[in-house]
């Protein structure tokens, strides 16, 4: 199984963790900001902190409050809100929303904790709707364009093991799609197979990522950019997909 064929070499070379890092370290740095600092921390002590909460709540999810439909606190849950929040960036107090909330589950403060929810479950602007614009619109769109297919769950074990070691935070939240995918029917006509390298194009194009970015590596855009000729990348070391 080839994991590493084509400009997407290195997908799977998630930089989730290192942004939360760097996440908790911005945060120590504005302790007015920061609802998670403690006396002494550091960056390394609090991550360490954070992934033994986590550690926590997959053999024994955390309920805060008295309604378990709202207050429940399971692994999955708690990974996808921390990389969330850090994959959007530290904007428009992003940050501290992030740090209440750790804390809050931390200090097993419901009522905070409940405040958070509450802001969070705040109405937002309405997205534009587009015909067959549904919830399996995403896998429609990448699944037909991925060419693994497995049969049964022992072929796709040894991928989903490296997924999941790549990142503590987001190696899991990668598995589902890709498992979806992975028994697609259709194939898109479209897909594009190579080669991946000496590309043209009629102006040079720039590639723009982060080593802090959860979503894109950095490790995919020097892949790609080695494909195209004359194309630059511009790194920018700002937390987050923006």
């Amino acid at each position: 199984m080839n994991l590493t064929n084509g400009p997407r070499n290195g997908q799977y070379a998630l930089q989730s963790d290192d942004a939360v890092r760097a996440y908790l370290k911005s945060c120590l740095d504005e302790p007015d900001a920061c609802a998670i600092q403690r006396p002494n921390g550091t960056a390394d002590s609090l991550y360490n902190e954070i992934v033994q909460l986590v550690e926590e709540t997959k053999f024994q999810p955390i309920i805060l409050g008295n309604n378990a439909s709202v207050g429940l606190i399971d692994h999955g849950s708690l990974k996808l809100a921390i990389n969330d929040q850090v994959k959007t960036g530290m904007g428009a107090g992003t940050g501290s929303l992030l740090s209440l909330y750790l804390n809050a589950i931390l200090e097993r403060d419901w009522v905070t904790y409940q405040k958070i929810l509450a802001s969070l479950a705040a109405p937002a602007p309405k997205p534009p709707t587009f015909p067959n614009n549904g919830p399996e619109a995403p896998y429609g769109i990448q699944c037909p364009d991925t060419e693994l297919r497995f049969d049964n769950l022992e072929d796709i074990q040894p991928l989903v093991d490296f997924v999941y070691n790549e990142s503590y935070f987001a190696g899991t939240q990668t598995i589902p799609l890709m498992i979806f995918c992975l028994r697609w029917k259709m194939r898109s006509k479209e897909t594009f197979k190579g080669p991946f390298s000496n590309i043209k194009t009629k102006n040079p194009i720039l590639f723009v990522s982060s080593p802090l970015d959860p979503a894109t590596p950095m490790e995919s855009a020097r892949n790609t950019s080695q494909g195209f000729e004359g194309s630059v990348i511009l790194q920018q070391n700002g937390i987050g997909v923006s």
